[in-house]
């Protein structure tokens, strides 16, 4: 019988331990893969004791439940065919190309680039030569737009697209006050 007495006598180390005795416990473990479901969670408790009977404790029983996320039920979002913020590129059936870059929807982008009145260089291509047509694919999706145009310039200065004109540069200098 726990009496306040019994709490009151000098504190003695070898009447407790420092780690928990689960710690190391070397029965071998036993995982019960199951589908969660209510009916699953109720039956698990019974199953669970008639299990331990039936081992007599010589292992370890755990259950993992296998849980589904809403995504894997059902798509919650629709596919969005033609994104935005991406660098494109468009090859004729001359074989002229061209590398751009839109932070709008591509469809829209590319449907300018196909209309004859603009000025873009795919729609003037287009206006001289009207037997031809675009394939249009993205390169890399780039939601920066110091990326986008970093990224589109790399593309054409290395494939040299023949209808990206360079209209405007700047020159790159990496001391531009000079050495002191």
């Amino acid at each position: 019988m726990n009496t306040i007495r019994n709490f009151e006598r000098p504190y003695e180390p070898e009447d407790e331990t420092l780690f928990p005795t689960h710690w190391f416990d070397d029965r071998p473990e036993i995982y019960i893969s199951l589908p969660y479901c209510q009916i699953n969670e109720k039956q698990s408790r019974k199953f669970l004791r008639s299990l331990q009977f039936f081992t007599k404790g010589q292992c370890k029983l755990k259950f993992l439940w296998k849980t589904k996320k809403i995504k894997s039920l059902f798509n919650n979002k629709d596919k969005n065919k033609h994104p935005s913020h991406i660098v494109y590129h468009g090859t004729c059936n001359c074989r002229s190309d061209y590398v751009g870059e839109t932070s709008r929807n591509l469809e829209e982008r590319i449907s300018e680039h196909e209309d004859t009145t603009r000025l873009s260089e795919p729609a003037r291509h287009l206006a001289l030569n009207p037997s031809h047509f675009f394939s249009w694919k993205t390169i890399t999706p780039a939601y920066s737009w110091t990326i986008r145009h970093i990224i589109e310039s790399l593309i054409i200065a290395k494939f040299r697209p023949n209808l990206n004109k360079q209209v405007q540069a700047f020159s790159l200098s990496l001391f531009p006050s000079g050495i002191t």
